[in-house]
């Protein structure tokens, strides 16, 4: 039995013709922690193989609350014994920050499985109905052309996690599961050719700063969210340089 893919379910199978049945509880890809109940109708011997994600920093695997050692990033742990009604399994999957390099030097930001979009505040309106079928326009209300302030040294170190309660519906802009906190500051030279968001202009952005405000922060806190809950998304972010004084005129 290979569990390849984690989310809140049931399964139910024969293993050498003993029925087992495996629950899963967990708020992944939310959140890091998986529980597994393990039952078979009787004591019976099988192998469970459990994925372990590359992008994670550390897992812990327990089996009825002892650590299981071995558990190595980017493989399958393999876990032979034999199982009893009620056997737990539980896998802890640390989800760090990580920033993706791309294009021009800009980057994308990931957690555990997910990647993060701008939130950015969208207007819709409709254009026409033909039968059930609907076409949409939609706008953004609310600033999208963003370079972000990343410590170089560390840049996972620049991003705050702030999680909340699971809704039923969890890839909404208004209310995700988990969002990203971080500086960034609006970048005028970066516009929409075409309707779209032009390609984002070379990384590290300097940007001029005039001499009275060289003691002010113009740095924003802005919310990253799960790609999914974004309809309108910048998701390869261009990264500040140092400021530059004010070009003299």
């Amino acid at each position: 039995m290979a569990v390849a893919a984690y989310a809140p379910s049931v399964v139910r199978t024969r293993i050498k013709g003993t029925e087992v049945k495996i629950d899963e509880v967990t708020d992944y890809p939310f959140r890091g922690k998986i529980a597994m109940t393990v039952s078979p109708t009787s004591p019976l011997r099988f192998p469970l193989y459990l994925r372990i994600p590359a992008w994670t920093s550390g897992a812990a695997v327990m089996i009825n609350g002892r650590k299981f050692d071995g558990a190595c990033p980017g493989t399958y742990q393999r876990i032979d014994r034999e199982w009893r009604p009620g056997d737990s399994v539980e896998i802890n999957l640390a989800m760090p920050v990580r920033t993706i390099a791309g294009f021009n030097g800009s980057v994308s930001v990931e957690r555990g499985p997910l990647v993060f979009s701008l939130r950015i505040g969208e207007s819709w309106s409709q254009l026409h109905q033909t039968g059930p079928v609907t076409d949409w326009e939609v706008y953004p209300t609310s600033p999208w052309n963003y370079g972000l302030r990343l410590d170089p040294a560390d840049p996972s170190s620049s991003f705050a996690v702030e999680e909340a309660p699971i809704a039923r519906q969890p890839f909404n802009n208004s209310a995700p599961p988990v969002v990203l906190k971080v500086k960034g500051r609006r970048l005028p030279q970066w516009v929409t050719v075409d309707d779209s968001a032009a390609p984002p202009p070379p990384s590290p952005v300097r940007t001029e700063r005039k001499e009275e405000m060289v003691n002010r922060p113009i740095d924003e806190t802005i919310t990253l969210i799960p790609y999914a809950a974004a309809r309108l998304r910048i998701t390869s972010f261009p990264v500040l340089g140092e400021d530059v004084p004010e070009t003299k005129r």
